[in-house]
């Protein structure tokens, strides 16, 4: 934890630095689409399963700074079970990517009562009818939600990605479930910025469904 005026800065790039220490070559390379979609029929060799799950768990704790993780942290972690050569490999290359992108995760004052940001959005499978949400939440200041592209990943307070756990029938339903959850989740840090405000902070959702937005 690194301190400055208006600041406060949760650096993990030491951790992050030691897991990549020992990786192939191979795992350096960029991490792609290809690495990630590892094929039902994948051999699974359950003499690397603690090996998958020592990745998975190092990527876990590199999560809880670096929210641009967390969907290859939840992705993985499906492979923990049924590890194989290529979802190892593609758990050190997601070590090498942390190592590329960290950086610390950066709290700011901010001047008033904070706004809390909401963002929900969904991925879709239509061969699988299956969905993936990814929630994050911020405390920003109102004067920056008139740039929404603009804004960065200070003040997160909270990222998810995980599977919907139910068939779905179209890209629209696994948006409006992932609305639903990421709505249903605010409540907790509308209460949190009440005990330290003394008030209830506006709350603004965010999402790129044009379904949704009518």
């Amino acid at each position: 934890i690194r301190m400055r005026p208006g600041e406060m800065l949760l650096d993990q790039s030491t951790y992050i630095e030691g897991m990549v220490k020992g990786v192939s070559e191979e795992a350096k390379n960029p991490l792609t689409k290809k690495d990630l979609l590892l094929p039902e029929t994948a051999e699974t060799d359950m003499s690397l399963q603690e090996q998958q799950q020592k990745n998975v768990g190092c990527l876990g704790w590199a999560v809880k700074t670096q929210p641009s993780l967390s969907f290859l942290f939840s992705h993985l972690s499906r492979f923990n079970s049924r590890p194989s050569r290529e979802s190892v490999l593609a758990s050190e290359k997601a070590f090498w990517h942390a190592f590329k992108t960290s950086r610390p995760l950066s709290l700011r004052s901010v001047p008033s009562l904070p706004v809390l940001l909401v963002w929900g959005d969904a991925s879709y499978q239509l061969h699988k009818k299956e969905g993936r949400l990814g929630i994050e939440m911020q405390l920003v200041d109102e004067g920056e939600l008139t740039n929404l592209d603009e804004i960065g990943e200070h003040n997160t307070v909270y990222w998810l990605s995980r599977k919907i756990g139910r068939k779905l029938g179209s890209t629209t339903s696994a948006e409006l479930l992932a609305m639903r959850d990421a709505v249903k989740m605010s409540w907790s840090f509308i209460h949190f910025v009440r005990k330290l405000w003394g008030e209830m902070p506006p709350v603004v959702v965010v999402t790129d469904s044009q379904p949704l937005m009518h």
